[in-house]
């Protein structure tokens, strides 16, 4: 999958994270006058977990991102460089593909 295609996929998923951590935080705002004084304690708690969670998310995205753009670059390089036996890989996979799915 190249990096043009990937990353409207990537936003997706991270738009679709964004929205359950929106729906969780809403939901945990419903919560908080039905639980009273003695429930405060777990909003504060899980809200302190989903800021930390999302930090972690952060880091992480930041570095898939750098390893796939590395990987590109890579890849870029090689093919650039070695266009006969990139293109053999190619065949090959697309072979191997291809009596995979005949078999079916």
């Amino acid at each position: 999958m190249s990096e043009a295609t990937a990353q409207p996929k990537q936003e997706q998923l991270l738009r679709e994270f964004d929205t359950i951590v929106s729906e969780t935080e809403q939901l945990l705002k419903a919560m908080t006058p039905a639980g009273g004084a003695s429930g405060g304690d777990v909003p504060a708690k899980v809200d302190e977990n989903q800021q930390s969670a999302r930090e972690r998310l952060a880091l992480l995205e930041e570095f898939l991102m750098q390893k796939a753009k590395t990987a590109a670059q890579s890849t870029e390089s090689y093919v650039r460089s070695n266009p006969w036996p990139a293109l053999g890989i190619a065949v090959g996979i697309g072979l191997v593909i291809g009596l995979l799915l005949k078999r079916r």
